[in-house]
């Protein structure tokens, strides 16, 4: 099509036929010798400190090749705060935190084992209404607030 010519006409996509036949190759679909698969194990606590992990269970999976926790990855990330731990370290903050990583030879060896984890969490307080959140009384999520350089 010529410049002005797809205004307001329907273009069919290049791979349309692969896509409706089912022959359309995806990044899933390739097989690199050597992948790795993880899978993240969320936290199932909106607000909590963790008081144990346990990975033993998990790291005697067959293929399994790590099994990470915040106390592996020391690295704090964040555009304003630099307070986010990639993986949980201590406390969670939202339902869904990452706490641990596995790291396996294949995708189902990584989920087999994400499900052998064992957190255990002490519940802390939680607010869900932005307003209670703001009256000085509601609990901290961020217990460093005032200790930032930068805020948004």
């Amino acid at each position: 099509m010529s410049n002005g010519e797809a205004v307001g006409r329907a273009v069919t996509p290049q791979d349309a036929s692969l896509k409706v036949t089912g022959t359309a190759v995806y990044t899933y679909d390739c097989s690199i010798p050597g992948t790795l698969h993880a899978k993240l194990v969320t936290s199932t606590m909106p607000h909590a400190r963790i008081t144990r992990i346990d990975t033993t269970a998990s790291k005697a999976v067959p293929g399994v090749v790590a099994v990470l926790t915040g106390q592996d990855m020391p690295f704090r990330v964040g555009m304003y705060a630099g307070d986010r731990d990639l993986l949980a370290v201590e406390k969670v903050r939202w339902s869904g935190h990452p706490v641990a990583m596995v790291v396996a030879e294949t995708l189902e060896g990584a989920e087999r084992a994400s499900e052998l984890v064992n957190i255990e969490y002490e519940s802390l307080p939680t607010v869900f209404d932005p307003v209670e959140a703001m009256k000085p009384e509601a609990p901290l999520l961020h217990e460093k607030m005032g200790e930032y350089r930068h805020a948004p």
